[in-house]
């Protein structure tokens, strides 16, 4: 049940699956991982199991930037014209030339 709710979030209205949203996903979850690892590193650093020295140092400023970057990509996906809901327009016929 859980799993089926998840595979149907990266749909849009249309019910197709939207690729912005599934890289937003990515990217989101990159941000949070190496936010988490960070975390994971201080915290290693501050017990005394790992020196200092051996560790790397990530700037708050790109990992916000990355998750800003994730939020962005799903509201773009939110906006979309082709997501609008169609309830009560009928369906419109592509262009056709006039054959003479």
């Amino acid at each position: 049940m859980k799993l089926e709710r998840l595979k149907a979030s990266f749909n849009d209205r249309n019910g197709k699956v939207s690729s912005k949203r599934v890289w937003a996903a990515i990217v989101i979850s990159d941000g949070l991982l190496i936010a988490n690892v960070n975390i994971a590193m201080k915290v290693l650093i501050a017990f005394s199991v790992i020196l200092p020295e051996n560790s790397y140092e990530v700037e708050t400023s790109l990992i916000l930037g990355i998750l800003g970057v994730g939020a962005g990509l799903f509201a773009s996906t939110v906006v979309e014209k082709q997501n609008t809901v169609l309830e009560n327009h009928k369906e419109e016929e592509p262009y056709q030339e006039e054959a003479r």
